[in-house]
């Protein structure tokens, strides 16, 4: 017969074999890649140079946190040549709209389409107001 303590020591090294095995199963699989993520953004008046940057293969996702005086309706994304960008998108005229809703525009997963070069895709987009449009420096997706 084995001794309690004994027995409890196998018991812990077969887990802890189970768990580390399992997690290298896991990430054999890309399971582990799941390293999602936010690029969170608030508008202002001041625009700045740089692009918003997210990554195909983290997972990314932008969220536009507006301010509580915000007339924001929806982000609009131009295409040009580019896929579109997020699953989510309402797609018409070259344009990919993202409605705003409770004081957040979410773009919400990359489009599986999309398969971004070393330097990313760029795209453009405005802020859709009902008195107006405001441009920001843009997306880029990169791989």
């Amino acid at each position: 017969m084995v001794p309690e303590r004994r027995g409890s020591l196998l018991a812990l090294g077969a887990l802890l074999t189970v768990t580390a095995l399992g997690s290298w199963g896991c990430c054999s699989v890309r399971c582990c890649d799941q390293t999602a993520g936010l690029a969170v953004v608030s508008p202002t008046d001041a625009v700045s140079p740089d692009p918003i940057v997210i990554s195909k293969k983290r997972h990314q996702e932008i969220l536009w946190k507006l301010p509580a005086e915000s007339t924001i309706q929806y982000v609009a994304i131009t295409l040009g040549v580019n896929p579109v960008p997020f699953e989510g998108c309402e797609t018409t005229e070259g344009v990919c709209r993202i409605a705003c809703e409770g004081r957040l525009c979410s773009s919400g997963p990359i489009s599986p389409s999309v398969m971004p070069p070393r330097d990313g895709i760029p795209y453009a987009y405005v802020f859709q107001r009902p008195e107006a449009s405001s441009s920001d420096p843009g997306i880029r997706i990169d791989p």
